[in-house]
């Protein structure tokens, strides 16, 4: 065989050798363009799963900080119920106390009001008694009057006997001294009246003041009783 005709069959070998290398590498090729799709499928997967694993990342975080506003929003309410019924206690305690006071304060103005009527009794029963006494004084003063104006009045003017005369004489001097009798009485009459009536009048201001006492007292204990029911039902 010729040089020429060795080096003719050796070209197509190296050919062939290397369209089976190419052939080699395009199949490499090919598979490593299918493992880089299924690679770049995997990864598109991934970017999906994470996209959704964030956003429920996100719709948890949001629903969490929710639920902490909520909390927070419990919490604050409760501690709000908490001082309110403290409050309310407190309230409660100092209304029973001012209720008790009250109560102690409607006594005192019941038991005042008791003592206040008892004397306008009192008074009164003075007073109609003074005011029979001055009456009874006045008729007496009205009787000496009368018997003085009697005994003063002067003697008839008929010409009288001697023994007339002598006993008009005699009657003459009881008179004298019957008037002045009467006239003392008078006197003394006139001041037991004046006393009864400066007593009488004495007894009607205490009266008229006892009335007034008595009605101040009884308004000042409805007064009492209206703010007690009105702070019973605030309640």
């Amino acid at each position: 065989m010729s040089l020429w005709q060795i080096g003719s069959n050796e070209v197509p070998e190296e050919i062939q050798s290397l369209k089976n290398k190419l052939s080699s590498k395009d199949t490499q090729i090919a598979a490593q363009h299918s493992e880089i799709l299924k690679q770049a499928a995997d990864l598109e997967e991934l970017r999906t799963t994470l996209n959704e694993t964030l956003h429920k990342l996100h719709e948890e975080t949001t629903r969490v900080l929710s639920l902490e506003s909520t909390l927070a929003k419990c919490q604050e309410d409760l501690q709000n119920e908490a001082i309110a019924s403290q409050n309310a206690a407190a309230a409660l305690v100092s209304a029973h106390e001012k209720h008790k006071a009250k109560d102690l304060e409607i006594r005192a103005l019941e038991v005042n009001l008791e003592a206040l009527s008892h004397n306008s009794d009192s008074f009164n029963a003075r007073a109609a008694k003074l005011e029979k006494e001055k009456t009874t004084l006045e008729a007496r003063v009205r009787e000496l009057e009368s018997n003085l104006r009697q005994l003063s009045s002067p003697a008839p003017t008929a010409t009288p006997s001697r023994q007339r005369t002598m006993s008009r004489r005699r009657s003459s001097s009881v008179s004298d001294t019957r008037i002045i009798t009467l006239e003392q009485e008078l006197k003394d009459t006139h001041a037991s009246l004046a006393q009864k009536d400066t007593e009488l009048r004495a007894a009607a201001a205490k009266f008229a003041q006892a009335q007034t006492d008595l009605i101040r007292v009884e308004n000042e204990k409805l007064a009492t009783d209206k703010r007690l029911q009105a702070e019973i039902h605030d309640l």
